[in-house]
């Protein structure tokens, strides 16, 4: 009796706190909350289980240097069936809906939720009530899909067992069958080029079968045992179950709220007024979140806090001698981007601003044998005219098998299909490094990314050529005065009720549970501690770089927010902003001269038309030196006056009838007598000792600026960008920032954004929202709002 009265009472309390059933944005937290918890077990099984294939089912000499590339196919396949599956597990399957209706006599039946509902209702307080049995069916729903996806016959099996057979190479698949695994090792038939092995067979034996396929079996049919133990054991209902795969204390106080609309309109009726959000970091990411919220002033209420005193992360301006450079500022953080920026540009316009257009010429390396551009062919592009169409080729490869190379380097790719490590070096490597920042880690970036810059049309920054690797010149935005945009981006917030507090340095997060994140924080230039503020928000977004915020988090920090935010490798560089031409002279081609043409070509009709343009227009805005020890490793420079607008005449807005014309010239008209500016930057400062700054005159130096940049190698792509859902969204923190494109960064922000529930600004813009559903899927592992979407992968 006294049991039936106290859960009568747990009910009626779990009814008046949470009334309304889990609908929408409820289920969709809920089934990512689940997901994104379970991603830490499965990440260790099946680490713990590649390891173990690795070791068991391959001789040392062929063993990857990350075996879990043998799991990448049953990781991908569950990537796409988790969510609907677990979601239909939990609400149609279970928990049906509200369980009551609404008449005028009154709710029917009263008191649900309870358990002697005839059907089990779908309120979070029932889920609440019944979490147990929550637990158990996502446990179960989890252990199913995965335990199908291991089992031989499914297709992701076969993918991962044909990997594995083609590691062992064709001799290794005999001997396991006639003497065992320890003939393989001794086998002088073996092919030591085990990755190339693995996309041979992968593409020209698809359907082999392995004789071995039982002892890989064997190892995947240890699943089942393996998660259970990953959860603690105990898989039978009751108390203490599943141990390390409950989460049920986070889940009841973070998750388990009533709502068809995004959790903070709930909250923001709650406490009567709209939700307190704070934006850590003023760069393109932050204050992109902070203009898609303050267009719902009724809703939120935003506070942006940067330590620097103005806005702009990365994208900032200084202010140079007019009368001596013919221009009285430069951009020298950000020069500009591909037209494939669309969020970035509309935004622009929005704010009142427009970007230029320049023809993007480039001039890689030095002397006839090893420079090249895209303005006309040289020796070196002839040298390589065979490997350019082949890397044409590679380029469909890769996009065909995407999940494969995302996790392999750029320079484990070139080995893998052959390519002379000149191409790499003098060809591939300056083009990475120049456009995403990436500098002597080049060689280490995920080769999916190099696909995605040539073929991607929301990311692409290149337009491929068979015959040069690239196409013509291609057209780049120069952007305008970018301390104007941000002064201008900052005023629009302010006048919606934000407050953009510059100078202040947020020192700690002191607190995320299930009410409000509390941050201390005190001016930036004041080194007393003592003298910090402590302040209350609902929401939480980050848009800063990973280390900062582990540093703000402390031992706040999940185990997954140290493990996906502290696998991003930072390092640093420094920009001189000088106008040496000697120096540009001495380690750069700057002018068009007939014998950098390739002698090979010369009477082709196209090549007389180049040179012919080349001589009057040769005028690059790009360049690289290579090292001579070691070509993979750089400096690069910009020839800013050719680059930027405001050397042209064009006001800092970009507000010029000659930028009114629907076709750009393909080239910059030549400036004026005055000396050019030049910005050279110098990678890693642990290579301090091969660096030529020392070379440029002292006299001749504007500025000198060191900065943080990502390193965007193959493990980014491994450890963290597959995983930022898993973070996003939990405890009221979510995360925004490129950490290196300014296009991903502001539509990063826009997506943070979005998720609490403002509306995405350029939803009638298709090359801009095709970059925004992207971000939003793989940050967040969600999608548009249904009045939002226009189409079905929307």
């Amino acid at each position: 009796m006294y049991s039936k009265i106290i859960l009568l009472i747990c009910c009626f309390a779990g009814f008046f706190r949470l009334v309304s059933a889990c609908e929408g944005e409820c289920i969709v937290q809920i089934t990512k909350a689940f997901l994104g918890n379970y991603s830490v077990p499965i990440q260790a099984v099946f680490r713990e289980m590649s390891q173990e294939i690795s070791t068991e089912l391959l001789p040392p000499s062929q063993r990857p240097i990350d075996p879990m590339t043998f799991i990448q196919p049953i990781l991908t396949a569950y990537s796409k069936i988790s969510y609907d599956t677990l979601e239909d597990a939990i609400f149609p399957s279970y928990f049906h809906g509200k369980c009551q209706r609404f008449s005028k006599d009154g709710q029917d039946p009263p008191g649900c939720p309870n358990p002697d509902c005839p059907v089990v209702c779908g309120t979070p307080g029932s889920m609440v009530h019944f979490y147990s049995k929550l637990r158990y069916i996502a446990f179960n729903s989890t252990k199913t899909m995965l335990e199908g996806l291991t089992t031989p016959g499914n297709d992701a099996y076969e993918q991962a067992n044909t990997l594995v057979q083609s590691a062992q190479g064709v001799h290794g698949r005999d001997l396991v069958a006639t003497h065992g695994l320890g003939a393989i090792a001794h086998s002088h038939n073996r092919d030591k080029r085990v990755l190339s092995r693995i996309l041979r067979s992968s593409l020209e034996k698809p359907g082999l079968q392995s004789r071995s396929t039982s002892t890989l079996a064997s190892i995947m049919a240890q699943f089942n045992n393996r998660f259970t133990r990953a959860c603690g054991g105990n898989a039978r209902d009751g108390e203490g179950a599943l141990p390390k795969c409950s989460w049920e204390q986070d889940m009841k106080n973070d998750r388990l709220i009533p709502s068809s609309d995004p959790p903070h309109i709930m909250k923001s009726h709650q406490h009567g007024g709209p939700i307190k959000v704070a934006i850590v970091g003023a760069g393109s990411a932050g204050m992109a979140a902070a203009f898609a919220l303050t267009n719902h002033p009724d809703k939120f209420q935003v506070t942006v806090f940067d330590k620097q005193d103005v806005c702009g992360g990365m994208a900032t301006s200084i202010p140079i001698d007019a009368d001596k450079f013919g221009a009285g500022y430069i951009n020298d953080g950000v020069q500009g981007g591909s037209p494939q920026f669309y969020n970035t540009f509309k935004f622009f316009e929005k704010l009142g601003f427009r970007s230029t257009e320049v023809g993007m010429q480039i001039s890689f390396g030095k002397g006839e044998e090893k420079f090249w551009t895209n303005v006309f062919p040289s020796e070196l592009v002839a040298k390589h005219a065979d490997n350019i169409k082949k890397f044409g080729r590679v380029l469909k490869i890769i996009k065909c098998l995407e999940p494969l190379f995302a996790i392999m380097s750029v320079q484990a790719m070139l080995k893998l299909f052959r390519f002379p490590q000149d191409f790499g070096d003098r060809l591939i490597y300056p083009l990475i490094a120049l456009f995403m920042g990436t500098g002597n880690q080049t060689p280490h970036v995920s080769s999916a990314i190099l696909e995605r810059l040539f073929l991607d049309p929301s990311m692409s920054l290149f337009e491929y050529s068979s015959d040069s690797l690239l196409a013509d010149v291609p057209t780049m935005l120069a952007f305008p005065d970018l301390h104007d945009v941000y002064e201008a981006w900052k005023k629009y917030l302010e006048e919606r009720g934000a407050r953009v507090r510059l100078c202040t340095e947020v020192l700690q997060v002191l607190g995320r549970n299930s009410d409000n994140v509390i941050l201390r924080f005190k001016p930036a230039n004041d080194q007393d501690e003592e003298n910090s503020d402590v302040e209350y928000f609902d929401e939480l977004i980050f848009a800063a770089d990973a280390d900062s915020c582990l540093k703000m988090l402390g031992d706040q920090a999940s185990w997954m927010e140290k493990k996906v935010l502290g696998n991003v490798k930072y390092f640093y560089d420094i920009s001189i902003t000088h106008c040496d031409r000697e120096y540009m002279e001495k380690y750069y081609e700057l002018s068009y001269r007939e014998d950098l043409v390739a002698e090979s070509r010369k009477e082709e009709g196209t090549t007389q038309e180049t040179m012919s343009f080349a001589e009057k227009n040769f005028r690059p805005l790009y360049f690289i030196h290579m090292y001579d020890k070691d070509p993979k490793k750089i400096e690069m420079s910009f020839d800013l006056t050719h680059y930027q607008p405001q050397f042209k005449g064009i006001p800092p807005n970009g507000q010029h009838p000659a930028n009114d014309g629907p076709e750009s010239p393909p080239s910059p008209p030549n400036p004026s007598e005055h000396p050019h500016v030049y910005q050279t930057i110098f990678l890693n400062k642990d290579m301090q000792n091969e660096w030529t700054r020392n070379e440029i005159d002292p006299n001749k130096i504007i500025k000198e600026k060191w900065w943080k940049q990502q390193g965007h190698n193959w493990t980014h792509y491994l450890g963290t960008v597959p995983w930022l859902w898993a973070i996003n969204g939990k405890r009221h923190t979510h995360y925004a920032g490129g950490w290196g494109l300014v296009n991903i960064g502001l539509t990063s922000g826009f997506a943070a954004a979005y998720q609490l529930g403002a509306d995405y600004p350029f939803n009638d813009d298709d090359g801009a929202r095709r970059l925004f559903t992207l971000v939003l899927g793989v940050m967040h592992l969600s999608r548009m709002r249904k009045k939002d979407r226009k189409g079905a992968m929307a």
